[in-house]
């Protein structure tokens, strides 16, 4: 398994799209399909660093396109950077406000090593508009946009870090990692990860680690409004992230296009709040077709809506904290085992009914207290190695339900 390096102050982020399973690999046919997107995923997600001494490109808003992106003669468009830059170089961005970017594509960057962008020291880089990516093998870093970006069909091999924006498009792309971001406020538009219309193709190995959604509101109840919206997608990982003050859904699970694919999809280790409009569900698996996932070892505040058809292959949901039991245990081909609710009854056998205590529910800080029903009673046969805070799991004899392990 190659590793994707989260900064220097940071752990490295073991990328995999699939359940780690202690102590013997995955033998259910379905986790053996998760694990075949694991190793594509992890395969196509490990960027290596620049070489030592690698010329750079420089990008400025007052440079020139027809300049050489030296130091002393900056390109001013991205475009013109990426197309200047060797695979592996570094796109150095002066400080200062963009329009909106758009980079192409580049029959020439085929090498796994990325074109990595980011603002030069102490820079503040700021994009009016959006930033459209239609290349592939390209890194962002610490890029401050006021509305969004793009990736496109055809794009891949792309990691976005520590970017702010509104929102985020994933269309028919690949092996797209989003790392620590942070996005929102929005209003009336929604983070998407879904098929170009007309399209066969669906967005292929997406992984969001670490990233905060936060603030996605509507003007009308006509309008619908998640943080994130899953229109199609075959392998994606949602990891270590947590959703707060989204409106409808924190997560919507929703097949559109023409691609009719829902599969290889893993939710752990997240906190999820409860949305601004009532009566609604964290998250929702809604018409969804053949939907194939595993939801283990989060902390929600509002419930799961399991309503796939009636084909649905499987969406197994254990180790989570969860506020209360689903209204249907085990329907559609959904599983519900080592949970716990904070009231109803079980659905699994290994599930807990009890009032879980955390450090401030109110604050959103959702670490287990001292004494937490949820100790100890997560599920010992499929954990993550870590916890959304990247500590061990386990710490005691059995793994904390939910994703935080009390240490």
């Amino acid at each position: 398994m190659r590793r994707l390096s989260a900064g220097p102050s940071d752990e490295s982020v073991t990328v995999s799209a699939a359940p780690q399973v202690v102590p013997s690999p995955p033998t259910h046919p379905f986790l053996l399909a998760l694990a075949l997107v694991a190793a594509v995923f992890g395969a196509a997600a490990f960027t290596p660093a620049p070489a030592e001494g690698a010329r750079k490109v420089f990008v400025s808003p007052g440079g020139s396109d027809g300049g050489r992106c030296t130091v002393r003669k900056p390109c001013r468009s991205f475009d013109r950077a990426y197309r200047a830059a060797r695979p592996g170089q570094v796109v150095v961005v002066r400080a200062g406000r963009y329009p909106d970017q758009t980079i192409g594509r580049d029959r020439r960057k085929t090498s796994p090593r990325d074109v990595i962008f980011r603002p030069a020291k102490g820079a503040r880089v700021v994009i009016s508009t959006d930033l459209d990516v239609h290349g592939s093998h390209i890194t962002f870093s610490g890029l401050r946009l006021l509305e969004n970006w793009y990736a496109h069909p055809g794009a891949g091999d792309l990691t976005f870090r520590r970017m702010k924006a509104q929102r985020f498009y994933v269309t028919s792309a690949s092996n797209v990692r989003v790392i620590r971001g942070n996005y929102g406020p929005s209003v009336n538009n929604v983070a998407q990860i879904k098929s170009a219309t007309g399209s066969t193709v669906a967005p292929k190995n997406i992984l969001l680690h670490r990233v905060f959604f936060h603030d996605f509101t509507r003007t009308s109840s006509e309008q619908h409004m998640e943080c994130l919206h899953v229109m199609a997608v075959r392998g994606l990982v949602i990891r270590q992230s947590r959703f707060k003050r989204c409106s409808i859904f924190d997560v919507s699970f929703n097949l559109h296009g023409e691609s009719g694919q829902m599969k290889g999809i893993l939710v752990e280790n997240n906190y999820f709040d409860r949305t601004l409009d009532g009566g609604h569900y964290a998250v929702m698996f809604a018409d969804s077709g053949r939907c194939q996932a595993v939801v283990r070892y989060n902390t929600f505040l509002q419930g799961i809506a399991s309503e796939c058809a009636e084909v649905g292959r499987g969406v197994r949901i254990h180790s989570n904290i969860l506020p209360s039991s689903p209204s249907r245990c085990g329907n559609n081909g959904y599983s519900w085992n080592w949970n716990v609710y904070e009231r109803g009854e079980r659905c699994g056998r290994n599930d807990r009914v009890s009032r879980v205590r955390f450090v401030g529910r109110k604050s959103f800080d959702l670490r287990l207290a001292k004494g937490a029903s949820a100790i100890g009673r997560g599920n010992p046969n499929s954990l993550p190695r870590v916890d959304i805070l990247g500590k061990r799991r386990p710490y005691g004899r059995r793994p904390d339900a939910g994703a935080h392990e009390r240490h």
